[in-house]
């Protein structure tokens, strides 16, 4: 290149970064990113005390990545081109065939530590519900790349999820009145199935009604098969968390609800103990327009929700001195989960202790002689469980 054409690149590249700076200083901060379903990064205020401790420098670098101008079409490009250019993975994303998408777990990006600490936490909390009389069941969900193995791109080495379930298990054998429900491996039987989502990070319905049979036969209740459910479609352009990381075109996922044969009209009444109010359905349509559709399911994720079924038009749900209850403590898995588990509960108090500040020990006294059932995938188990 000679040395017009040199000067002429120099000058192109300082453009470009001069009207990004410039747009980047006019334009207004995003709060939310829809694409992202997060909070994004405030601008930092500036001290002494921020600036020495180093804190001021590295949030400042957070508020300018998260609202650079045209973050997700540059994500965009980046991961659409390392695909072509072969690369099996990005933003802790893998490309799988089929153009779909699952999260990727490799033993380094987890904390052995923490996720020690976690198990121990939950061991004790279990083993003190126990003690106060309540049956305790414990469903840690492995996520799809544990699972559907046979998905995975060539020598991808992912975290053990099923062994750490396995020191669970060791850790809470003695005990009668808690079992572990050995959900992965059910999963793991219905692998080829569309279990997981291929654009998102949850479980299907599909995946969560194999677990609501594993759960059926503990609960001794009669064991539902497919036959008894009518699969009814909400959705076939839903885009979850995985494709908000690489922001690229991948195949779209369906929503699917469960309606059990002769309980299409089945009500009940759910408080949102946020304040939002109160709901007769267990699914909210509205969320369908969203970025966000998951959240057809119980409407999204709240700290504390309090359910049972509806024979009356009160709204009274401080009467559970009778019936079947359960205290679910639980992450964002356990939502397409709910409206099976109204098949057999009368009522249920469902914590999420990710939003729940309070402590949910002393709420559970609320609830005497209620089962307590915990729903969360491993992963954020680990990382989110309090």
């Amino acid at each position: 290149m000679n040395k017009k054409g040199n000067l002429f690149l120099v000058a192109l590249i300082f453009a470009v970064c001069a009207g990004l700076c410039l747009v980047s200083f006019w334009k207004e901060d995003h709060i939310f990113s829809e694409q992202e379903n997060r909070l994004l990064a405030a601008k930092p205020s500036f001290s002494v005390e921020t600036f020495v401790s180093g804190k001021y420098s590295s949030d400042y670098e957070a508020y300018v990545t998260d609202q650079f101008p045209g973050r997700n079409f540059f994500i965009g490009v980046k991961n659409t081109a390392e695909k072509w250019m072969g690369k099996k993975d990005s933003n802790g994303v893998y490309f799988i065939r089929g153009n779909t998408l699952i999260e990727k777990h490799a033993p380094e990006d987890v904390d052995e530590k923490r996720a020690a600490e976690q198990l121990q936490k939950l061991a004790q909390q279990a083993e003190k519900f126990s003690a106060q009389g309540h049956k305790v069941r414990i469903m840690l969900v492995p996520t799809a790349s544990a699972v559907q193995v046979q998905k995975l791109p060539a020598f991808a080495s992912e975290y053990d999820q099923q062994g750490y379930i396995r020191q669970l298990e060791e850790r809470l054998f003695a005990y009668e009145d808690i079992t572990i429900l050995p959900v992965g491996e059910v999963l793991s039987e219905h692998r080829e199935e569309e279990i997981y989502y291929g654009s998102d990070h949850h479980w299907t319905t599909l995946g969560a009604f194999y677990g609501w049979q594993l759960l059926s036969r503990d609960l001794g209740y009669s064991v539902p098969g497919l036959a008894d459910y009518r699969q009814v479609t909400v959705s076939e352009d839903f885009y979850g968390t995985l494709q908000s990381k690489v922001n690229r075109r991948v195949r779209y996922d369906s929503i699917v609800k469960f309606v059990r044969e002769g309980k299409e009209n089945t009500e009940v009444v759910m408080d949102i103990g946020d304040g939002t109010g109160f709901s007769h359905s267990l699914y909210f349509p509205e969320k369908l327009n969203g970025k966000d559709k998951y959240a057809y399911f119980l409407g999204g994720n709240y700290g504390e929700v309090h359910i049972k079924q509806s024979r009356s038009q009160d709204r009274d749900l401080q009467d559970i001195s009778s019936g079947k209850m359960l205290f679910l403590i639980k992450d964002s898995y356990a939502n397409c989960l709910v409206p099976f588990l109204m098949e057999y509960y009368d009522s249920i108090c469902m914590i999420d202790p990710r939003y729940y500040r309070a402590d949910y020990e002393k709420l559970l006294a609320a609830y005497p002689g209620a089962d307590v059932l915990y729903v969360y995938d491993v992963i954020h188990f680990i990382e989110d469980y309090r």
